[in-house]
């Protein structure tokens, strides 16, 4: 419940003051009523009733904000908010333009079991060394020739191409390290 605010309005009459006194047959004992002429407005009195009615109203709004369920319209300041619409996201930068980091493996949660422990990366310049410290452009598919050389270290296969002789290999080979040269 959220507090409703209630305009309150006094009571208008053409005589507001004047009451009629009324015997009542024992001495210096008076009724008294309203005798106030034309009432204009009857307005909300003060009574228990309209007194209760403002005590919830205020007590239930406080409420909500105690349990943090009251919807703000513009929060100048807040520690939290359950949802906010992007769009309505002041101050925040137009873009968020990438910046550099690592990580370990143990912080990529789906790193593939199927690649060796250190994802390849100590074992092609490992492997790289194991072909006679070649340089990267004498690592190319003429190491399957014949002449004493093979395309195959500790399991490992080394293809080196151009991009488009990339794109036309149909199926990936597994254990296979692919260099795009030229």
């Amino acid at each position: 419940m959220s507090y409703s605010k209630k305009t309150w309005t006094n009571r208008q009459s053409e005589y507001p003051n004047r009451r009629r006194l009324t015997a009542t047959g024992t001495a210096e004992v008076y009724e008294v009523a309203r005798e106030e002429g034309l009432v204009v407005e009857e307005g909300d009195p003060f009574d228990q009733t309209s007194m209760n009615d403002l005590e919830n109203r205020v007590a239930g709004a406080f409420g909500e904000l105690v349990d943090g369920t009251v919807k703000a319209g513009k929060a100048v300041v807040s520690d939290s908010a359950n949802a906010v619409a992007w769009g309505n996201v002041g101050g925040k930068p137009a873009a968020f333009p990438p910046s550099g980091h690592t990580h370990t493996k143990a912080n990529i949660t789906d790193f593939p079991a199927s690649l060796p422990a250190n994802g390849g990366t100590a074992a092609v310049a490992n492997n790289a060394l194991k072909l006679n410290n070649k340089a990267e452009s004498a690592l190319n598919v003429s190491y399957a020739n014949g002449a004493g050389n093979a395309d195959t270290v500790d399991s490992y296969h080394i293809w080196t191409g151009t991009q488009a002789q990339y794109n036309a290999i149909g199926s990936k080979l597994a254990n296979t390290f692919y260099f795009i040269v030229g």
